[in-house]
């Protein structure tokens, strides 16, 4: 009978531990982060691979660059000088905030803007802005800077497990 007694407190101290180290944060994404279909975009830069992510506080902003499978695969090998004919970039700014479960750690918040670059040939890039809503804006004056920009990111890395 005592050895029972032990059992069942044993069990229950386990059970307890257990439960009060699970995580209390929730792991549905928030509404204004689910975007698809949306305005004017052509496609959902979220079911495309994230290539980088570029941090603005000074803005309160974070852009996240998203390719296609093409894209993807091209930014693995850096020995090629320039994106091939079918890569498809989405830049997405979003504003940032603080986020609630880990201290020092930034999360989107919501869409400022959307950029689309495509290289449907060899020297001709499409470019397309959209603005918070998707609607699809006018090309803006430094349409040039912006393609380079985004042309220019280099894919994020993660260490080498060896």
């Amino acid at each position: 009978m005592r050895r029972i007694d032990l059992k069942i407190i044993v069990g229950g101290i386990i059970g307890m531990v257990a439960l009060s180290c699970t995580s209390k944060a929730s792991l549905e994404l928030k509404e204004s982060l689910v975007f698809y279909p949306f305005g004017d975009v052509p496609e959902n830069p979220q079911s495309l691979q994230v290539l980088t992510c570029c941090l603005y506080p000074k803005d309160q902003s974070m852009l996240v660059v998203y390719g296609n499978s093409t894209a993807f695969n091209f930014s693995q090998s850096p020995e090629h000088p320039s994106y091939p004919v079918g890569t498809v970039l989405y830049g997405v700014l979003w504003e940032s905030e603080a986020d609630e479960d880990w201290f020092g750690a930034v999360v989107p918040k919501q869409i400022k803007q959307i950029e689309r670059i495509e290289v449907v040939q060899e020297e001709t890039i499409a470019y397309s802005c959209y603005d918070a809503q998707g609607k699809l804006q006018k090309k803006p004056l430094n349409e040039t800077e912006r393609i380079q920009y985004m042309l220019e990111q280099q894919k994020a890395s993660s260490p080498e497990v060896k």
